[in-house]
């Protein structure tokens, strides 16, 4: 957020002066010593000579500094505000800002209705970036002037708001708006936005936005639809949310981000196929990075569709070695029905050390390939690793049964019949080896 400074230091500086010095019934009682003097200054400014300016109006400063210390009434006018305001304007258009920022500030105190000498300093202070006292300042010269000029205000809105005091921004904006409702200008209502949202008025800014997302310049409707979608999603308003993305899809379909967000929406509401649908548009417009790669892996998975997901598992594996993404690769190929594929990446990620859950992959891939007694070893190393313990003490229970190893099988059955959600199968089988073992 930029404020436009509105206030041209030069015009305003020979504009003022030449009324002030004027003959008519309007104009300031200034001594007619401090009037010569001003009249000198503006002369020299106009030539060019703004230092041989300064140097007059300062000289005769100093002559009222003894004048005072004597105890004598400033009569030819040495400490009139004028004389502040005049020296003001000729170091600021010398570039002396902090200087002349004093000189207006004399010039205020001196009179504190003095609407030209508040917006003076205010410039100052904004172009200083002292922004507190510039805010202030721009607030106090709109207060004080007789052509209440809504641009001013806006700028001392907009200077609270650069401040950091967000609260005083909406507090003068607001007022900004209710005065002038039919003028009121682009920027201003994107500064107002601004404030609300700093200000935690999100539910206010809603309907600032949302203009804003419609009429703003094009250069930047964009950025306030995105601005828009962000509230939208902050406030949960989650259909709104959606809905507004589908749009902007429409409003863009070439803009891969509102593509990716789409796909994020519907993947937070456990859209699975309609965040891989928008997710391949958005990989059609811009290559995938590895993190979006691996996401379009794991929806190609979740949606059941192995061999586009086992593709892009292969590319990210040769690139890093993942155990996750290595554990779902040999899924992949589970799925596709190939277990001995599965099972050589099981193993490259059991290289990497024993995980509970790839042991467990692999206790399965083994007993479907009927690998019985690897199986029953590979169960038994699941479940001592806590990993899915009943499951695991059963098939172990099955493997070794499959194997011909009875008394192995009774052992991991008695201990798969510990756990409630497998005793009932435990002990069948149990009954049944029993049974069965006289008989062998």
């Amino acid at each position: 957020m930029k404020c436009k400074a509105l206030i041209i230091f030069l015009a305003a500086f020979l504009l003022f002066s030449s009324n002030a010095l004027s003959g008519n019934d309007k104009q300031e009682d200034i001594p007619r010593p401090a009037r010569e003097v001003l009249h000198e200054a503006q002369c020299l400014m106009e030539r060019g000579r703004t230092d041989a300016a300064i140097k007059t109006l300062e000289d005769f400063k100093k002559r009222g500094e003894k004048k005072c210390r004597e105890g004598c009434q400033d009569r030819k006018g040495y400490h009139h505000y004028m004389v502040d305001f005049f020296l003001g304007s000729a170091k600021y258009n010398k570039g002396d800002l902090n200087s002349a920022a004093q000189n207006f500030e004399e010039a205020v105190n001196k009179k504190q209705d003095f609407a030209q000498g508040w917006l003076n300093l205010g410039t100052c202070c904004h172009q200083c970036g002292k922004m507190a006292k510039a805010a202030e300042s721009y607030l106090r010269g709109y207060r004080s002037s007789e052509n209440k000029d809504p641009s001013i205000l806006y700028l001392a809105g907009a200077a609270f708001l650069a401040a950091g005091d967000s609260a005083k921004s909406v507090e003068i904006l607001a007022e900004l708006f209710a005065i002038n409702p039919e003028s009121v200008k682009p920027e201003w209502k994107e500064t107002y936005a601004h404030a609300l949202v700093r200000n935690e008025q999100h539910k206010e800014a809603l309907p600032v936005l949302e203009d804003l997302a419609e009429t703003a310049p094009e250069n930047r409707r964009k950025g306030w639809r995105e601005f828009l979608l962000h509230e939208y999603l902050f406030l949960e308003m989650h259909e709104k949310a959606l809905a507004f993305a589908v749009r902007l899809t429409e409003d863009y379909p070439l803009e891969p981000k509102w593509w990716k967000t789409l796909a994020s929406l519907h993947l937070q509401r456990k859209e699975y196929e309609q965040a891989l649908v928008n997710l391949d548009v958005y990989a059609n417009l811009q290559p995938l990075t590895d993190k979006e790669a691996r996401l379009a892996a794991d929806l190609y998975l979740a949606v059941n569709i192995p061999a586009r997901a086992q593709g892009l598992y292969e590319a990210i594996a040769r690139e890093k070695s993942d155990v996750a993404v290595i554990r779902n690769l040999a899924c992949s190929w589970q799925k596709l029905q190939q277990p001995e594929k599965a099972l050589q990446w099981v193993e490259k990620g059991l290289e990497q050390g024993e995980q509970a859950d790839l042991m467990g992959l692999k206790a399965n891939l083994l007993y479907s390939l009927e690998r019985y007694r690897e199986a029953a070893d590979a169960f038994e190393k699941t479940a001592e690793k806590k990993h899915d313990c009943g499951r695991a003490w059963l098939m172990a229970g099955y493997s070794a049964m499959n194997a011909g190893d009875a008394n192995r099988a009774k052992i991991a059955l008695a201990k798969a019949a510990k756990y409630k959600c497998h005793r009932d199968a435990a002990k069948k089988l149990l009954a049944y080896l029993e049974k069965a073992a006289p008989e062998q």
